[in-house]
């Protein structure tokens, strides 16, 4: 029995090549069989028009990634997909194959609503990432930290959070009752998240420092953002904003933003570009790699 990948003739659906003696196999044997291949589901496909869409964008940005990019995948199928979240929600998000290395762009439904030069902005944004070698697929990262850090498990700081307290039949269905309590605050945790929220600042700079970036606009899409993901922490929890996000608030976003423009201008006065970013190199060094020896 062989199994392909899923692809853009095949709909995102694996093709499945059976052999005659399973072929011949009754409906149990069958079953069997097909039981085997169960993780070889479905993938989401971008539809191929958005796909171009966001490749001329990246052509737009950097000519030579887009080179790299149509050489291996020339529609994008297997590097831009679509992120499953709500409609209205304006996330994206990228990874390293590590397959061929070059960046695999999640993109929410609410960027295709975004005005072409702020879907510039958010592709820059995740390009970043990339660049910087942030990747949330890579726990050993946060796990070497840790341990030469010596960092402890534990904060002094108690925080309320819901923990499963029983499970109760509620019409013939299984319920997780949870009850909040407070508990000290698991540090590995509240590190990784920090570490994100710096990630993010770092994403949000190369994206103004290292492309032709219209401050204004990156300032419009973040207040944009902001106004809907606006949220209310109650007063006697106000440290889930603190501890428990992994973006940084709009506020903050925006408030580094309007200092890169200052930057910026000093920059352009002294006459200073950005370094040359070789993305065949970047490429070749995600290939052929693991989440724990990428580096």
């Amino acid at each position: 029995m062989k199994t392909t990948k899923p692809s853009e003739e095949s709909q995102g659906y694996p093709l499945i090549v059976l052999p005659t003696h399973i072929r011949s196999e009754n409906e149990e044997g069958k079953k069997w069989w097909l039981g085997r291949i169960n993780d070889y589901k479905r993938i989401p496909i971008m539809p191929k028009e958005e796909r171009m869409h966001y490749l001329e964008i990246i052509k737009s940005l950097t000519p030579q990634l887009y080179e790299e990019f149509v050489a291996i995948d020339p529609t994008g199928f297997h590097h831009l997909k679509p992120l499953e979240e709500p409609e209205h929600f304006i996330n994206a998000c990228v990874r390293p194959s590590l397959e061929d290395g070059l960046p695999i762009i999640s993109i929410g439904k609410g960027i295709q609503m975004l005005p072409r030069e702020q879907q510039r902005c958010i592709l820059r944004h995740e390009l970043g990432h990339y660049v910087l070698g942030h990747y949330k697929g890579a726990p050993a990262f946060h796990k070497k930290m840790r341990m030469e850090m010596q960092l402890p498990p534990f904060l002094t700081v108690s925080v309320k959070k819901k923990v499963k307290e029983k499970i109760e039949m509620i019409d013939d269905k299984p319920i997780i009752i949870n009850k909040e309590v407070s508990a000290p605050l698991e540090f590995p945790f509240t590190f990784k998240d920090a570490s994100h929220r710096v990630n993010e600042f770092e994403a949000d700079r190369f994206a103004a420092m290292n492309f032709e970036t219209d401050i204004d606009e990156m300032l419009a899409l973040e207040r944009a953002r902001t106004l809907m993901y606006i949220t209310e922490y109650p007063a006697e929890n106000p440290e889930r904003e603190t501890f428990f996000v992994t973006h940084p608030e709009g506020r903050d976003r925006i408030k580094q933003l309007l200092s890169l423009r200052k930057e910026l201008e000093f920059c352009k006065a002294k006459g200073e570009q950005p370094a040359p970013i070789d993305w065949k190199a970047l490429r070749e060094k995600y290939a052929g790699t693991t989440w724990d020896t990428i580096e």
